[in-house]
């Protein structure tokens, strides 16, 4: 019998403790929403991964499937994004057999986290699956600092902690400093996949117990452990340990969002229909476990709406009659974000045209935040079906912005090897952001077809402009040189437009600050200053002199936030001094100096002209 839940840091030196503990207090402490970086509706994800089947191994995705219908009767509001090797196409080359696409896809994922991520498959200890589905140097470029999942796998020695010549995957998945785990339940040695403890570890762990609150890890690893229905106490289940702080919980919203109606209905007592170009308005509330009124509740809220369940099938890449099915809830019809005031919200959009229109249940999604909770829920009483013929159709065509970093960039300026995509798209409707496979989905493509990338989940919506969004999307480890990136966008009327630019990247240990200009150039009134770097969050200070000259300086002009974006600037003037003067026609000297983390400095000077 296991007393109490024992929960191992495997740490070797100050910094990884330090790390793991912070990691843990900004995990306990929700403090995504206390510092309102980056939030996003990653606490209502789970992904789901599996094996292909070699021979003898047909169960694999049978075992993450009873997980899926059990984390869906416990906590429904979690999605899940199922991603099966054997779903994808297996490619094989003279180092063995891989699945790029589903590699792809969870990396993919994993920039944006999730709340548990399981596994179940062979495995070692620094891979998951012999065609190396996920690598220690996938795990080291997760960049989901403030998304951490629970990892859970039923696989071989994916936590052998005690190797001495180096950690194990697991274990380098909570040594990241910039994502990777919060924790993870996994296997020090080889064993057989164990569906039932695989499901009581995700029971234990999910269950919300009388006083509101769910077990922690410690807690859910000890009654796993101590579960007389796994089998007889074996090496397997002495072998499985928990990796990380067994005080924390599974990170669920604390509050629950009710749907009130859907188009004036209350779907508790009616089911609504939504058609593709019908309009629709959902309003909400925010309540506690015991069905009281948040009244005091302001945020925002994330609102996902799902179209119909799919069946899809695996591809039996081994060949031995495996093929299989499975349902999954994946293609977004409508996400945006709307304001929550007392503990209310309403939110009004169009149904795009993209949606199958044979009729069945949709799924809305709920993520609500203010400065101090959070809230999460769902409502799947609605139907999604049929078209609305009354809908006039004009054609318009988005108008896409397309920058690097921040809105500052223009096109052939430089940057570094890992560049993120920014994008402004707008439009008199609703942008598509469907994925329905029917080629209308958001893509960029970097310098060739072949790498083309789906954004559809990556695009945000104007909080006050329901026909405008943004989408933010990182490169990394480019190569160096020229790279043409085009985005191509489609409205909900299926009407198309694109954007494209191009960059150069130089690797950021090389720092390089280039064509500083200003403009325009001579100026009566007022000029813009400018100048390209690739030093991407890593400009310390920076500031501009203006000389007379006679060599005095008769202006400082302080440069606010220079690390942003890849371009300082439009940095405005307006021809005076210091004192407020207006400075005399002529020439004038100026000079951008700027401090790098790094310790460098650089200068360079130009000319201007006061006419």
């Amino acid at each position: 019998t296991l007393n109490i839940g024992i929960g191992r840091f495997p740490v070797s030196t100050v910094e990884h403790a330090e790390n793991l503990v912070n990691k843990s207090e900004r995990y306990l402490l929700k403090k995504d929403i206390l510092t309102k970086d980056k939030i996003t509706d990653w606490r209502n994800y789970s992904v789901l991964t599996a094996d292909d089947a070699d021979p003898g191994d047909h169960y694999f995705i049978a075992d993450v499937e009873n997980i899926f219908e059990q984390t869906k009767l416990q906590q429904p509001q979690i999605n899940a994004v199922k991603i099966y090797s054997d779903a994808y196409k297996q490619y094989s080359s003279s180092s063995g057999s891989t699945y790029p696409d589903a590699s792809k896809a969870i990396n993919q994922q994993m920039k944006k986290g999730c709340l548990i991520f399981n596994y179940v498959g062979h495995g070692s200890e620094d891979h998951l699956s012999s065609e190396r589905l996920i690598t220690i140097t996938d795990i080291m470029g997760w960049t989901n600092f403030n998304s951490l999942p629970l990892m859970i796998t039923s696989t071989c020695s994916f936590a052998r902690f005690d190797m001495v010549d180096k950690p194990s995957a697991a274990e380098y998945s909570l040594l990241s400093q910039n994502g990777g785990m919060i924790a993870a339940i996994s296997a020090s040695r080889p064993i057989f996949a164990n569906d039932i403890m695989n499901q009581r570890f995700h029971q234990y762990t999910l269950e919300t117990l009388a006083n509101n609150k769910t077990r922690t890890f410690g807690e859910a690893y000890s009654e796993t452990k101590n579960d007389r229905t796994i089998s007889p106490v074996s090496s397997d289940q002495r072998c499985v340990i928990l990796l990380g702080d067994p005080a924390l919980r599974i990170s669920l919203p604390q509050y629950e969002v009710v749907t009130t109606s859907i188009n004036g209905i209350d779907p508790e007592i009616e089911n609504d229909t939504l058609k593709a170009l019908s309009n629709v308005t959902i309003s909400g509330k925010i309540m506690d476990a015991d069905s009281n009124f948040i009244s005091d509740f302001n945020g925002e809220i994330q609102i996902t709406l799902f179209d119909k369940s799919s069946t899809y099938y695996t591809l039996d890449n081994e060949n031995n009659g495996s093929r299989l099915s499975f349902e999954q809830q994946k293609n977004i019809l409508h996400k945006s974000k709307a304001k929550v005031e007392n503990g209310l919200f309403t939110h009004t959009f169009t149904m795009p045209k993209d949606i199958a229109y044979n009729y069945g249940y949709g799924k809305l999604s709920y993520y609500a935040y203010s400065d101090s909770a959070d809230a999460g829920g769902y409502c799947d009483k609605f139907v999604v079906g049929g078209i609305d013929n009354s809908v006039i159709i004009v054609e318009t065509r988005p108008i896409v912005k397309l920058y690097i970093g921040d809105s500052n960039f223009r096109s052939g300026g430089i940057t570094n090897e890992n560049p993120e995509l920014y994008a402004v798209v707008s439009d008199n409707i609703a942008i598509n952001t469907v994925g329905s496979g029917l080629g209308h989905d958001l893509t960029a493509t970097l310098d060739n077809a072949a790498n083309t990338f789906i954004l559809n989940d990556f695009f945000e919506q104007d909080q006050f402009d329901a026909n405008k969004g943004y989408i933010r999307f990182p490169f990394y480890s480019l190569n160096e040189g020229e790279h043409t990136l085009t985005l191509k966008a489609w409205n909900i009327f299926n009407f198309s437009s694109s954007a494209t630019i191009t960059f150069n990247v130089i690797s950021k240990n090389e720092e390089t600050f280039s064509n500083l200009k200003n403009f325009p150039n001579p100026f009566k009134n007022s000029t813009s200053f400018f100048l390209e770097h690739n030093q991407n969050s890593k400009i310390k200070s920076a500031e501009i002199h203006i000389f007379n000259t006679a060599g005095m300086r008769v202006k400082t002009i302080p440069v606010n936030n220079p690390s942003n974006g890849y371009t300082i600037g439009p940095i405005q003037w307006d021809g005076s001094t210091d004192g407020g003067q207006k400075l005399k026609s002529g020439i004038y000297i100026y000079r951008m100096l700027i401090n790098t983390e790094s310790g460098k400095e650089y200068t360079e000077s130009k000319k201007l002209v006061i006419l």
